[in-house]
């Protein structure tokens, strides 16, 4: 017999309990992240908390927004509905009592934003949030949220007196993937100002990266024949700014997303299809340093660097496609890596690139 969820608010004297399975659900950098459940909805079975919704309230002049912080399912607890009734009567309780509610979500965890969109939550840009909530406020939300060091996540809004337009255009979000990369990377190009040889030729490089980045996985993702769009992640990119004021170019996402996604081994191997013909090309652009091309060298520097990032399948880097590999075969990302390591410790020691 199916055992009944109740749903209702957290409880005074119930926040260690909480913290402690929320921490518990998450891994690494994640756990530690887990806010404190001052404001929160919890899932009970048996008078047995066995899962949450921990928000954050932001005023915003006249209007509340609830911000879901962080959601989550005792391990020992899954494939029992117990998501589904959380998301659905936590969302309904945040509607009534704010204005807005709002959620960052990484960019492949379909078991949390597809409970958000089938919740009235809208994946949107970072513009819908100026529309929605004025320039100051937006500024506000994006600093008082993970939302400014959230990289690889993707935000979702619901407004009660707004209508809410999701970010849907394949070619903007193209566009904004080279425009984007190129204007936080301003801090390097007025560090090579000076030289306009250098400057060109950094610039070309970095631009032929982004294109062959998007490219191969572009074309990954054709071999799957799934339909789908490609979209930026719009989270983090101070993050990005600060890496870029370092001189290293680092890049914000973009990849394209299938419309439906499958729970099923042959599926996430077609994830990872895209994210291994990416690494297999870039494996061997750091042996373009060995030409006497200087944009070539350019090129085969800033690809050494993102082969790294490629194979690393944990959080804030796996967007970059070593999580996809991973999660399709351990087997597979542990070649990769060790064919990088490879890769990696010749150029170091031939070249000490």
């Amino acid at each position: 017999m199916k055992k009944e969820i109740i749903v209702r608010k957290i409880k005074k004297g119930e926040e260690k309990e909480v913290l402690k399975l929320a921490r518990r659900a998450f891994l690494g950098i994640e756990a530690l992240s887990v806010s404190k459940p001052d404001n929160a909805m919890v899932a009970l079975i048996d008078d047995k908390i066995v899962g949450g919704i921990i928000y954050k309230v932001i005023k915003c002049d006249k209007k509340k927004i609830a911000y879901i912080s962080d959601a989550f399912v005792d391990k020992d607890s899954h494939n029992q509905g117990i998501g589904k009734k959380l998301y659905k009567e936590t969302i309904d309780f945040l509607k009534k009592e704010f204005d807005g509610v709002t959620a960052l979500v990484k960019d492949d965890n379909v078991a949390s934003f597809k409970l958000l969109m089938d919740n009235g939550l809208k994946r949107v840009s970072f513009t819908e949030v100026v529309i929605n909530l004025g320039l100051v406020n937006a500024i506000k939300h994006y600093f008082t949220t993970p939302f400014f060091i959230a990289v690889g996540m993707d935000f979702y809004m619901f407004m009660k007196d707004e209508n809410v337009k999701e970010k849907d255009s394949q070619l903007s979000d193209l566009a904004l993937f080279f425009g984007i990369n190129l204007l936080l990377a301003i801090p390097i190009w007025v560090g090579l100002s000076r030289n306009s040889t250098t400057l060109n030729t950094t610039f070309l490089a970095y631009l032929t990266v982004l294109a062959i980045f998007v490219l191969t996985r572009y074309l990954g993702f054709l071999s799957t024949k799934e339909k789908g769009k490609f979209r930026i992640n719009n989270g983090g990119m101070l993050v990005n700014l600060i890496v870029n004021l370092f001189g290293f170019p680092y890049m914000i996402n973009g990849n394209w997303y299938p419309e439906k996604y499958k729970n099923e081994k042959e599926f996430k191997e077609k994830l990872a299809r895209p994210e291994l013909i990416k690494w297999f090309i870039f494996l061997f652009l750091p042996f373009l340093y060995f030409t006497s091309s200087p944009y070539l060298k350019e090129v085969a520097q800033i690809s050494f660097a993102y082969l790294i990032f490629f194979i690393i399948p944990f959080y804030p880097f796996n967007y970059f496609g070593g999580g996809r590999i991973y999660r399709y075969s351990k087997r597979i990302w542990l070649i990769t890596f060790i064919m990088t390591a490879i890769v990696l410790f010749m150029m170091f020691k031939v070249t000490l690139i």
